[in-house]
């Protein structure tokens, strides 16, 4: 298997770094070059290769001073797990300008593999590699700067690098590429672009572009067209056209957050027919405390179209409070709600459809509209979402998505999310690495937000 690696290791490389950086031109020069090298590519390319009969040739080149053959050594060290060995070869091709021994050797930086963790000897081994166009150093130099890991946050320069690594192949610069695009991470939204390179990605086989491609068609029906069932809800907008319309909301605008004071301003405004007008004569009459009043304005409002009202009355007839309870009602303005793009009743809708109130349960329908609300950033639904991934609720398992929609949330500051999410990198859960570093750090996060059970994590962490 050991051998295997080797041989995918070095075609892999000459795929994906032939644009900008020739290795495969390297290799062929190595073999002319020296002997060992040339009957250790030999040996690998005949059958059942035996590896003591290989590393003594590799080792040979390598010890004659060939840059490439110490970055094989030291990818057969790293394979066998000797972690020390694969390092101090990782070492003396990256001194001598071998772009992948600089990008493997960052990378035992990053997990501190035959070396003390040390980001910003990562950041620097592979920023060597990516400006000699090594993709995979793009890519991860990319995460560096998006993860804000030995260097400071700059998603634009994280979404250069992406750009880079992305243009020559690399699967996982185009789908985080692809996901920039769709969340406007460093760049404007642009769910064009964001299909383009989710789709790049997919026909290279990767099957997390494919689920996100097929999230789009779920969701959004034919992807070509780009028409979201539920935009972003825009609140400031609606605020701004009835400023335009009423010299009493201007007024009462500026009075807020006094209620009594601004209540007859704004329903004179809502008099005129002015939605948000409406809403907030509601919210004045509920903060005074009359509630059917509140009702009979939030009713008229969430009639005529306002979001916010309509989650309002949602929720009164969730709690029977001014109505009687009613959870059909409820549901049909939370759906309302959501349907116009709010990401607080996309949450409650998924909430609703996960645990069967309301509605009978359907945890596709669950899963959809968490996504919905956590794509607009919505921190309690990136954690939802996370645990339908994590316990396979209307998706399959899957602890990538798991710990990607944790993350969203945890940079959010939801404790929650935190210290799931340290699970995952203390235990090594799924496909994800072991992580001690990243583990204690979010821990650290929760317990510096107040959590109690963090704080005792933490201690029995470091014990």
């Amino acid at each position: 298997m050991i051998l295997l690696f080797v041989v995918m290791m070095l075609s892999s490389s000459i795929q994906v770094m032939a644009q900008s950086y020739d290795e495969d031109k390297l290799i062929e020069a190595a073999k002319k070059q020296n002997g060992d090298f040339r009957k250790a590519m030999e040996l690998l390319s005949g059958k059942a290769p035996k590896l003591e009969e290989v590393i003594p040739y590799f080792e040979k080149a390598a010890n004659s001073g060939l840059p490439i053959a110490m970055y094989v050594v030291g990818e057969i060290y790293y394979k066998l797990e000797n972690y020390k060995k694969a390092v101090d070869w990782f070492t003396k091709g990256a001194q001598r300008g071998n772009a992948s021994s600089q990008t493997a050797l960052g990378r035992c930086y990053y997990w501190g593999f035959g070396v003390e963790e040390d980001l910003q000897k990562t950041v620097m081994w592979y920023t060597k590699a990516a400006e000699q166009g090594h993709a995979e150093a793009q890519y991860r130099l990319g995460e560096c700067y998006f993860d804000v890991e030995g260097v400071k946050e700059d998603k634009k320069k994280a979404v250069m690098w992406y750009t880079k690594a992305a243009e020559q192949g690399n699967t996982d610069a185009q789908y985080k590429l692809g996901d920039c695009y769709y969340e406007g991470y460093g760049v404007e939204t642009d769910l064009q672009k964001s299909i383009m390179w989710f789709t790049k990605a997919a026909e290279l086989g990767d099957e997390d572009a494919q689920s996100r491609l097929d999230n789009f068609y779920y969701n959004y029906g034919e992807v070509e067209k780009v028409i979201l069932k539920a935009p972003k809800y825009d609140f400031q907008e609606k605020v701004d056209e009835a400023a335009e319309k009423s010299e009493d909301f201007i007024k009462a605008m500026e009075i807020r957050p006094n209620y009594k004071q601004a209540l007859p301003y704004f329903e004179k405004a809502a008099n005129l027919g002015i939605p948000v007008a409406m809403y907030f004569t509601g919210a004045c009459y509920e903060d005074i405390k009359d509630i059917k009043k509140a009702i009979e304005w939030y009713t008229k409002a969430a009639q005529k179209g306002d979001a916010f009202a309509q989650i309002n009355l949602a929720n009164s007839y969730y709690h029977g409070d001014g109505v009687g309870k009613d959870l059909q009602k409820s549901i049909m303005w939370y759906t309302k709600a959501a349907e116009q793009g709010y990401a607080g009743a996309q949450w409650i809708l998924g909430l609703c459809y996960e645990n069967g109130e309301g509605v009978t349960e359907d945890l596709k329908k669950a899963v959809m509209w968490y996504t919905e609300a956590a794509r607009q950033g919505l921190d309690d639904a990136q954690y939802s979402l996370a645990l339908c991934y994590h316990h396979g609720l209307g998706v399959d398992f899957d602890s990538k998505k798991t710990v990607y929609w944790l993350t969203k949330a945890s940079e959010q500051e939801n404790v929650k999310a935190q210290k799931l999410l340290a699970l995952y990198y203390k235990g090594g859960l799924g496909d994800i690495e072991l992580s001690n570093q990243k583990a204690r750090y979010w821990l650290q996060k929760a317990a510096d937000l107040g959590d109690k059970e963090a704080k005792e994590w933490l201690k029995e962490y470091n014990k």
